[in-house]
């Protein structure tokens, strides 16, 4: 539609350090290594957020569309994101549960 202002990029947060799957590991390792070792090499949940918040919200990035970003930057997707024909099976699937 004319006068219509809508982009649409995605965008890797990163591996994030959360209780997410603390249920399924925390018997085979304890909490306190896994912490531990998530802090030296996972985000942190606003260090995650950061790319979210920058490509919905930075200014230089108005009007820019179709783009994968990563740590703040755009990056080169992987071959199987820009494969048409798995995105077109994707669609139909994700129409078929809808419907």
């Amino acid at each position: 539609e004319d006068g219509v202002d809508i982009t649409a990029n995605s965008l890797h947060p990163g591996a994030i350090l959360t209780n997410i799957y603390k249920p399924e590991i925390s018997g085979a390792v304890p909490a306190d290594l896994l912490n531990m070792l998530g802090e030296y090499t996972l985000k942190s949940i606003q260090q995650g957020a950061a790319t979210t918040c920058y490509v919905a919200l930075h200014p230089q990035l108005k009007g820019i569309s179709g783009e994968y970003f990563s740590d703040n930057n755009v990056a080169e997707a992987s071959s199987l994101a820009k494969d048409t024909d798995l995105a077109k099976k994707l669609w139909d699937f994700s129409m078929k549960i809808i419907y």
